[in-house]
């Protein structure tokens, strides 16, 4: 095979791994889409309980993520409401994922006797989304 064929065959591959992260950067969105309607959900649970979105950010690669943060009064935090709540919507995994984050981590907070006064939810929505709760 002369150059000028094996240039013309990299050049297809590489057309071919461009449109391959095309597809997959719009299958991408599509589930991020997703996510954020089911964490508009996770943000009107929470707040009846006085939090609030206190950071976000869209990151636009391959794969796109959302990086959000919603935060509140560790007081605020009634963990037998919130797990009815989580409860009853197990059917939606992000929202009962999020509200179980929360009370989980109350759990822990209690338990070491943290004096914090209040808490953040970090999420982050992408291919493999991400929850962690703070204590600040």
């Amino acid at each position: 095979m002369n150059l000028m064929n094996k240039l013309k065959e990299s050049a297809g591959q590489a057309g071919d791994l461009a449109g391959s992260a095309v597809e997959l950067a719009g299958s991408a969105v599509a589930k991020v889409n997703d996510l954020l309607d089911d964490y508009k959900k996770a943000l009107d649970v929470l707040g009846k309980f006085g939090f609030t979105v206190d950071s976000f950010e869209a990151t636009m690669g391959v794969p796109p993520q959302v990086k959000t943060s919603i935060a509140g009064s560790v007081a605020s935090i009634r963990e037998a409401e919130l797990k009815t709540i989580a409860d009853e919507h197990k059917d939606n995994k992000l929202v009962s994922a999020i509200l179980n984050a929360v009370v989980t981590a109350k759990g822990f907070y209690d338990r070491v006797q943290l004096k914090s006064p209040s808490v953040r939810v970090e999420v982050a929505l992408g291919l493999l989304p991400s929850i962690s709760v703070r204590f600040v």
